[in-house]
């Protein structure tokens, strides 16, 4: 696996939601990132990096987070 550096990641102020891909080269798992507590973390079971014929469903849990924002009342636009 190679290996990325996601430091940047720890300063961020937003809410940050991870699609996984569960046979994705990129991560080994959410625990990888620098802020694993503090990430929302999707995996998508019975794929790879390129989530091929399941974009519907990475727009699917995209759209979830999204809404979750919005009910939280956090802002989703600029």
């Amino acid at each position: 696996m190679v290996e990325y550096d996601f430091t940047g990641i720890q300063s961020l102020s937003i809410p940050i939601c991870t699609i996984l891909a569960e046979d994705d080269g990129l991560l080994a798992t959410p625990a990888d990132l620098p802020r694993p507590n503090d990430i929302i973390h999707k995996t998508i079971r019975g794929t790879d990096h390129f989530f091929l014929r399941r974009e519907e469903e990475v727009a699917t849990l995209i759209a979830e987070f999204i809404l979750s924002l919005e009910l939280k009342g956090g802002k989703t636009d600029g």
